[in-house]
């Protein structure tokens, strides 16, 4: 498989953090792959497993928490990973903003993986 670009790689993970922002979950789903994992902290296992799952997870999420927000403050690119820092703010729970470092593994064009930590705020 022929590698991306970084701006190819930067452009899928930021096109995406895009459709987050806009609650614009049938955009947001096209930049996952179909087998999409998500990992949460050092988990082995996956949190969510497959595009299905996926949808059913963020519908709830955005629904539950319309005027969420992801901010990207930092991003580094090596191979076919995108390493971001983003600040998430308001989450309907009333949680204050939290920031997570952000392992997105991009395959073919899609996303395949994330890995989510979060980072002292």
């Amino acid at each position: 498989m022929t590698k991306l670009p970084e701006t190819k790689l930067s452009k899928i993970v930021n096109d995406q953090v895009t459709a987050y922002n806009a609650k614009d979950l049938e955009l947001f789903l096209s930049f996952y792959h179909q087998e999409i994992e998500i990992y949460i902290e050092a988990e082995e296992v996956p949190k969510i497993i497959g595009i299905e799952d996926f949808r059913i997870h963020y519908r709830n999420f955005f629904n539950t928490n319309p005027n969420v927000k992801a901010e990207i403050i930092f991003e580094v690119i090596e191979d076919s990973i995108v390493y971001q820092h983003e600040k998430l703010s308001g989450r309907s729970d009333g949680s204050l903003e939290s920031t997570y470092a952000v392992k997105y593994q991009i395959l073919g064009e899609k996303i395949k993986s994330v890995r989510f930590k979060r980072l002292e705020d």
